[in-house]
């Protein structure tokens, strides 16, 4: 009778160790997500004429940029499972 007495003892200390030490590592993962994670900029593009002007210097028209994003789109529908979607697509830099 003492064997098991002693045996669940040491196995709800285990256990109270394991969850004390992942509820520190969610401590210190908020920590460095607060401390070194830089949310972007959500005011979207600030000058449009601007952007439009970097993107025919590329190269890329609008109904090519158009055609392309299409494209890309049918790709990942096709990939992508019935249940996931496409939200939003915008240009990166």
């Amino acid at each position: 009778m003492i064997n098991i007495v002693e045996g669940l003892t040491i196995t709800v200390i285990g256990m109270g160790v394991v969850f004390l030490v992942l509820f520190l590592l969610i401590l210190v993962l908020q920590l460095f997500k607060t401390f070194l994670y830089k949310e972007k900029d959500k005011g979207g593009v600030k000058n449009p004429e601007i952007s439009r002007q970097n993107s025919l210097k590329t190269g890329v028209q609008q109904d090519e940029l158009e055609e392309i994003v299409a494209v890309v789109t049918a790709v990942m529908e096709d990939i992508l499972d019935k249940n996931e979607y496409i939200s939003k697509i915008h240009q990166m830099n």
